[in-house]
């Protein structure tokens, strides 16, 4: 369906989206672009705005491998770095290059936000970013630890590798480990 004469709507079918104000953010990588809806309108995506209310696009370098809200921007990473989607409304949109390291392919679903801190698996370690640059905190974890999935609560973030489950104190900044079977069996009851 074409929308005004200006551009080919379509679905934007992808596990990479998050939400600020009334917009959806997601990235498509089959089409190499990062997306943001219209106005009002979250199922609708194309690629030519026109008015501050349209759905806008942008080219992204590598593949995406997470996203999430960040001090009311959007931050959105590729397996080799990111970037943050600044401004309002899409008109207005810019994206800037951040100094990332990015989340590794398969570990889509390390990112995990403790206040206004991420944390994520990268090709080089679990890291940490408060702004600036990301900061490599898994000091003693073994190098070939695969992280593909994390959860966080308030001052902890519980990261799940192999047969372990990695704990890590926000708070005082220290790991340790879990054996996975105890902690689920420990759930069960």
């Amino acid at each position: 369906a074409l929308l005004a004469g200006t551009a080919t709507t379509f679905a934007l079918a992808t596990p990479l989206m998050a939400q600020i104000f009334s917009n959806l953010f997601g990235v498509d990588n089959s089409r190499g672009k990062f997306y943001i809806s219209a106005l009002n309108n979250p199922f609708l995506f194309f690629d030519s705005p026109t008015l501050p209310e349209d759905p806008w696009s942008v080219k992204i370098n590598g593949t995406a491998s997470g996203i999430t809200l960040w001090k009311d921007n959007i931050i959105c990473f590729t397996e080799d770095g990111g970037f943050r989607i600044l401004g309002y409304p899409a008109l207005n949109f810019g994206v800037r290059q951040l100094s990332l390291n990015g989340i590794k392919k398969g570990a889509e679903k390390s990112l995990v936000r403790v206040g206004d801190t991420l944390y994520y698996f990268s090709g080089k370690g679990i890291m940490k970013y408060s702004g600036g640059s990301d900061k490599k905190i898994s000091g003693e974890i073994p190098k070939k630890i695969n992280v593909k999935t994390a959860i966080s609560d308030d001052a902890f973030i519980y990261m799940l590798s192999n047969d372990r489950i990695w704990v890590y104190d926000t708070e005082i900044e220290q790991w340790w480990s879990e054996n996975a079977e105890d902690i689920l069996d420990l759930l069960k009851f």
